[in-house]
């Protein structure tokens, strides 16, 4: 029997992740463009004749690639091998080696899936040593990101930058970030209805009524990054106390069915418009941080820091994370999941640095609120007339909004 080729296989793996939880999510666009230059680079052949020596061609080819390719128009048609070796020649800076290890384990994914199908044996990228894509100038394993110091914290909630946000989302999905972990599209697309009061019994069978994030890929464009994404998260007091709840009668009063309307929801969500925002306007621009290792994901990294230094159990910290309970039999089949009320017990209980926050002020943003309501009437009217739209409100134009 003639085996799958390369491109036969990737079409497989591919369309196998859009029917799970990940969806079209960035990830799985990072996946297939990291996977096309796979072929590119080796061929369309047999998945079986691949070779670890095809693997070390792979390997020294994104060694070599450039960073920002797009800014370079005299490389638009050239083939894979043609871009490397005419950026090698030209000595052009090259994608930094968190990414090369990214596109290595994008491919090592693919070979492992189609071991499992008995396509191939072995997985020959399995030889590649990965270990220096994660190691920094004194050999020691680079973590991903940085963490936000007190003095970031204090720059990025400064009440004078935090009155000049002229969207909701600029305004609260840095103070849920950082308060619960959630990632940035996992807040980004939230509807109304993912933010509900459910009752859950604590040891002693009593209930409480817990408003939460209800964190899923139900609704019209909503993913999650794994199965584990999908999760509870109880919105802390401190977002109560700032008016989170007016701010939801704000957005049910306009009309949306969003927690945050108006964002382009590009293929995967709406996080990256949320992150672009973030990242480059206000962390840099505005705030002065320029550390590119430090970004809105880093919120995230400070509460899972938090929460190790206070010897929160790891069940817990996976929680709220949306991770994998870990290796082993004792963690994967013993240790009880952590239950909504322990989750709140240990964000309600955290030491988070004190900042000089400003409650939500009723009203506040009824004048975008007001826009993203026309700009939904615009895009169903559209719809109705068969004609096109085209969006007015944010950085980016996108073909429709959930």
């Amino acid at each position: 029997m003639v085996g799958k080729t390369l491109g036969e296989l990737i079409d497989l793996h591919l369309a196998n992740l859009r029917h799970g939880p990940k969806r079209a999510t960035p990830a799985t666009r990072d996946r297939q463009a990291a996977l096309k230059l796979l072929v590119e680079t080796v061929g369309d052949r047999p998945i079986a004749d691949l070779t670890p020596a095809d693997a070390i061609v792979f390997a020294d080819l994104i060694a070599a690639w450039p960073k920002r390719r797009q800014n370079y128009p005299h490389l638009a048609d050239l083939t894979a091998p043609e871009v490397a070796a005419r950026a090698k020649g030209a000595k052009l800076p090259v994608i930094g080696l968190g990414t090369q290890h990214k596109h290595l384990m994008h491919v090592n994914a693919l070979m492992n899936w189609a071991v499992k199908l008995g396509e191939i044996p072995t997985n020959p990228f399995h030889y590649i040593d990965t270990s220096r894509y994660r190691k920094d100038e004194n050999g020691r394993m680079r973590k991903k990101k940085d963490v936000f110091s007190k003095a970031d914290l204090a720059a990025i909630f400064d009440p004078a930058h935090m009155r000049s946000h002229n969207a909701p989302h600029k305004y609260w999905a840095p103070l849920i970030g950082h308060f619960t972990g959630m990632r940035v599209n996992e807040i980004a697309q939230l509807y109304l209805d993912d933010v509900v009061r459910k009752p859950y019994l604590d040891e002693d069978g009593i209930e409480h009524q817990v408003l939460v994030f209800n964190i899923t890929p139900d609704g019209e464009g909503q993913s999650v990054k794994t199965s584990y994404g999908i999760r509870a998260i109880p919105v802390p007091q401190v977002l109560l106390d700032l008016g989170f709840e007016r701010y939801i009668e704000d957005v049910r009063a306009s009309g949306s069915n969003l927690l945050f309307p108006g964002i382009p929801w590009e293929e995967g969500g709406p996080g990256r418009t949320v992150s672009q925002w973030f990242n480059g306007v206000h962390l840099r621009e505005v705030c002065g941080i320029k550390n590119p290792r430090k970004t809105l994901h880093c919120l995230r990294h400070n509460l899972t820091t938090l929460m190790e230094r206070r010897k929160v159990p790891d069940s817990i910290i996976c929680a709220v994370n949306g991770h994998s309970p870990g290796e082993g039999v004792d963690k994967k089949t013993y240790v009880a999941d952590a239950t909504v009320l322990e989750c709140q017990q240990v964000l309600e209980a955290l030491p988070f640095p004190t900042l000089p926050l400003e409650p939500y002020a009723s009203g506040r943003f009824d004048r975008y609120l007001a826009r993203a309501a026309a700009e939904r009437d615009r895009e169903e009217r559209a719809k109705a007339e068969g004609g096109e739209f085209k969006r007015r409100m944010g950085p980016r134009y996108s073909s429709s909004l959930p």
